[in-house]
């Protein structure tokens, strides 16, 4: 039981000591300059009509019609 409660103290002083030393690192940080567009853009025409084609199936399947009679009636 004093393994468990030793290792439980230690789990919430990592968890109280880790944004203190992380805060106090002081790391310079600068912003590149953008050189280019980025070339992941491209159209989203084609991923707009994948979203609405994929919406209208699932409206059709959600909205199917039950019309199997029970097998116990």
């Amino acid at each position: 039981m004093a393994l468990r409660n030793l290792t439980a103290a230690a789990a919430a002083l990592t968890l109280i000591a880790a944004p203190a030393a992380a805060q106090s690192v002081s790391a310079e940080r600068s912003a590149e300059p953008v050189v280019s567009q980025s070339q992941l853009g491209g159209s989203s025409n084609r991923l707009l009509a994948v979203a609405v084609l994929a919406f209208g199936v699932a409206v059709l399947f959600l909205t199917d019609k039950n019309d199997d009679e029970p097998v116990s009636a």
